[in-house]
């Protein structure tokens, strides 16, 4: 059985591989431009936001801080069936982005400290977009007004708690104590290691967004998210373009921007949509995950947590938007955006030349 399910993954693979190769050769304009979008959201988005941030979440790991706060997340953490260092990646993750957190729980279990079932269960919990992403895409852009962020960042925050206390018996069962008497280390080499190992996360990350970009481009080549888009909008009464944005979320989250903007009855589908992720996201955690934890347990958890956003987000919106909806729209804010691409590519070659060096160096 197991044999059977490998050879049609490996041919439905084969044969997915030959349609966008072809499709590269017939459209090979519309596939440059999605690589050459993709490319530039990597050098003005990604890695300007994102390298510095796993960069620190490593030596937080590494250096022992994550053993050292661990006591003071302890007694919260209890509640979730946490140990405190896991309560403290918990948090988080949830202010760092979405990779961030898939990339600290791999180094704990490097280290052994957490079996695949324990990281496949915390990787789908310690999963959030980060403020600088809700605030600046999504209040800013969409209504130029900062309590739809924090509409989005509590809802989205109440599904991962709701769903961490829901799952807290099985993590209360494989819970072991941290060492809190663990020493924090450091040290030139230390920090070098972890430079190298996130440049490398992110380049992968990276390449998993350009790759995705054409991915993504060959199916709206294919007529099929059009007709999708014209039937979900007349069944739905929202327009064609506000579907397609919908459906473009789901496959990369960023797509939200794309949506009509003051159109507050929107709020909690873009709630969901940021508690899920999106596909893009998925084949990013993939890329750091590297088969350590299970993919189908995590997006699991993220569609049960679009769901709780949804209803959480539908619930209080009505709360906060009693005499706020007046608010002026004239906040002039916006996802983080390198002006010039030409630090990103900096960055890249020094970090090649890094891992080039490191690898070297341990041969």
């Amino acid at each position: 059985m197991k044999a059977d399910k490998e050879k049609t993954g490996t041919y439905l693979m084969i044969a997915l591989s030959a349609a966008g190769f072809f499709l590269c050769l017939i459209r090979p304009q519309e596939t440059g431009k999605a690589a050459a979008e993709g490319i530039g959201r990597c050098l003005g988005v990604i890695i300007p936001s994102l390298y510095a941030v796993m960069v620190m979440s490593q030596l937080f790991i590494r250096s022992g801080a994550a053993d050292r706060t661990a006591p003071f997340f302890s007694l919260a953490g209890r509640l979730f069936g946490m140990n405190g260092d896991e309560f403290a990646v918990f948090v988080f993750s949830s202010l760092a982005g979405y990779p961030v957190g898939a990339k600290m729980l791999c180094g704990r279990a490097e280290q052994g400290r957490i079996n695949s079932e324990r990281g496949s269960l915390l990787c789908g919990l310690c999963f959030g977009a980060g403020p600088s992403f809700i605030y600046g895409c999504i209040a800013a852009q969409l209504y130029g007004s900062t309590w739809t962020g924090r509409a989005v960042m509590l809802s989205c925050a109440a599904a991962n708690i709701i769903l961490g206390l829901v799952f807290s018996p099985l993590l209360r069962k494989g819970r072991t104590d941290s060492e809190y008497g663990s020493k924090a280390e450091s040290s030139a080499e230390m920090f070098t290691e972890c430079v190298s190992e996130s440049g490398r996360s992110v380049l992968e990350i990276c390449f998993a967004v350009v790759i995705f970009a054409v991915i993504a481009e060959m199916i709206r080549s294919c007529g099929a998210v059009q007709a999708l888009c014209g039937f979900l909008s007349e069944v739905s009464g929202r327009s064609e373009h506000c579907v397609s944005a919908i459906l473009g979320a789901i496959l990369d989250v960023t797509a939200v921007s794309e949506l009509p903007s003051k159109d507050y009855s929107l709020l909690p589908v873009i709630s969901a949509l940021v508690s899920f992720g999106g596909v893009c996201v998925f084949f990013q955690l993939r890329t750091i995950i590297r088969g350590r934890f299970s993919m189908g347990r995590i997006v699991g958890l993220r569609i049960a947590a679009a769901f709780i956003s949804y209803i959480v987000c539908r619930i209080i919106t009505p709360l906060l938007i009693t005499g706020k909806v007046v608010e002026a729209a004239s906040v002039s804010a916006s996802v983080h955006k390198a002006q010039s691409p030409v630090p990103s590519v900096l960055l890249i070659i020094m970090t090649v030349i890094l891992i080039a060096r490191n690898e070297k160096t341990v041969k």
